[in-house]
């Protein structure tokens, strides 16, 4: 019986150090590799806030700044449940200026604020789509766009007839210096992360509304959108910038990225691992008094 007991408590034991090393593993494979975007969720709950940093990437396995991984140009659209939380911040980070915008209704009308009327007064209902538009550094592509006309064809073409709505927007300038990493802001503890590894460009804060409980998961969804929505939005893209040459990246070569978290403080993953290994013991321990008690 207790040579049973050893056995059970093994394999539930390696049942469990295996769960995690999947679960870690998982997590390490989104980071590496591939182009697209990432988030990275922060939550205060003294304030009823979320921190939501966005870092494209374009696959660089050596980044660094304006030589290898830092994106050049680029835009983000997010989507998020407006029932629940409200956009009530916004930033580019180091090295980057750009602009950004606030899908709202008015009526029986949709249409794009930008971010910084959006904060002074508000045009309409928030729809839970929003979409940031970010640049480093020159960009050859980016100019020729501009300035070459809608009769141009591919990539360009993509960004000449898309960006008409940035160029009324104002501009918005994060602080000096290179590209790098955004910090979590301070009273914020981490939520959650998702997606490949990547300089950072911008973030968002989120405040949760009166009507939302603690408890309320909030999702973020941060993606490469194809322009399609009725409020006008641009196509998503990326120029990315290594060894001297620039690459336009379009909406089907940019992976998507989502991240969920309440306000509610969660029990660390440690704790679940623990608590099943205490339980382990716990019947090994049952077990074994009930064995003395029988012999």
């Amino acid at each position: 019986m207790r040579k049973t007991l050893r056995s059970l408590a093994c394999v539930l034991a390696v049942g469990i150090v295996g769960f995690g090393a999947d679960h870690a593993f998982g997590a390490l494979a989104k980071l590496t590799g591939g182009s697209g975007y990432s988030g990275t969720l922060s939550r205060n709950t003294a304030i009823r806030k979320h921190q939501l940093i966005c870092d494209p990437a374009d696959g660089s396995a050596a980044p660094g700044p304006l030589t290898q991984g830092a994106p050049r140009a680029g835009s983000t659209s997010i989507t998020y449940d407006p029932s629940v939380v409200g956009l009530s911040g916004f930033d580019l980070a180091s090295g980057y200026k750009g602009s950004a915008f606030v899908e709202v209704r008015n009526g029986g009308e949709t249409t794009l604020q930008d971010i910084v009327s959006f904060m002074k007064n508000p045009q309409g209902v928030e729809t839970g789509y929003a979409q940031c538009f970010f640049q480093h550094g020159p960009s050859k592509l980016l100019d020729q766009a501009l300035s070459g006309g809608a009769g141009q064809s591919g990539s360009l073409g993509i960004l000449y007839n898309d960006l008409s709505n940035i160029s009324s927007a104002a501009v918005i300038k994060g602080p000096k210096g290179e590209p790098g990493q955004t910090p979590i802001a301070n009273g914020f503890d981490f939520s959650d992360h998702d997606g490949v590894k990547g300089f950072d460009t911008h973030q968002f804060f989120f405040t949760y509304r009166n009507t939302a409980d603690d408890s309320d998961v909030a999702t973020y969804n941060i993606f490469a959108d194809k322009g399609t929505r009725a409020s006008g939005n641009n196509t998503d893209f990326l120029i990315a910038f290594n060894n001297g040459k620039e690459t336009f990246l379009g909406p089907d070569q940019l992976s998507s990225a989502t991240v969920s978290g309440n306000l509610a403080v969660p029990l660390p993953q440690a704790v679940y691992g623990g608590g099943a290994l205490l339980a382990v013991v716990g019947i090994m321990t049952t077990f074994g008094r009930r064995r003395s008690r029988s012999v």
